[in-house]
């Protein structure tokens, strides 16, 4: 039925308790999320909306998942409308809030980078253009060292 075959999509993207995964598999599904995933806001808004909540709890459960923890980016972006001040301030706001929301979650941010990058080209007649402007997306480095 359909509604198997739609538990059986979300299934497969869970890390299964009772199957054997090498930390090699859950780094590639988790860097796999870390690249693809991206949240999106409302205009001059810095709050997560329900669905990004969802993805941003599977995500929090295959990082939880890893031994190591990488060293992750979170960056902020806003559209460009407002002045680079405030859209500086804004793409701030925004990768706290996914910051606190993935450490509520109980992963590990000691290794997290916040990124605001303020304002990023956009076309200001296409609103589609626009609402894809005003995002938080994720970068990964694989290597756990640190520069001395």
């Amino acid at each position: 039925s359909a509604h198997q075959q739609a538990v059986a999509v979300n299934n497969a993207t869970m890390i299964p308790a009772t199957v054997d995964v090498t930390q090699e598999e859950r780094w590639q599904r988790a860097e796999n999320l870390l690249q693809t995933t991206q949240v999106f806001f409302d205009t001059a808004r810095s709050t997560i909306k329900t669905s990004h909540k969802r993805e941003l709890q599977l995500l929090a459960q295959h990082l939880k998942s890893l031994e190591e923890m990488p060293c992750i980016t979170i960056r902020g972006l806003a559209d460009p409308r407002g002045n680079a001040a405030y859209n500086r301030k804004l793409s701030r706001r925004r990768c706290e809030a996914v910051f606190s929301q993935l450490k509520s979650l109980g992963v590990d941010t000691s290794n997290f980078k916040l990124d605001e990058r303020g304002a990023t080209e956009a076309d200001l007649n296409n609103s589609d253009a626009l609402r894809q402007a005003r995002r938080v997306e994720f970068s990964v480095e694989r290597s756990m060292e640190v520069a001395a």
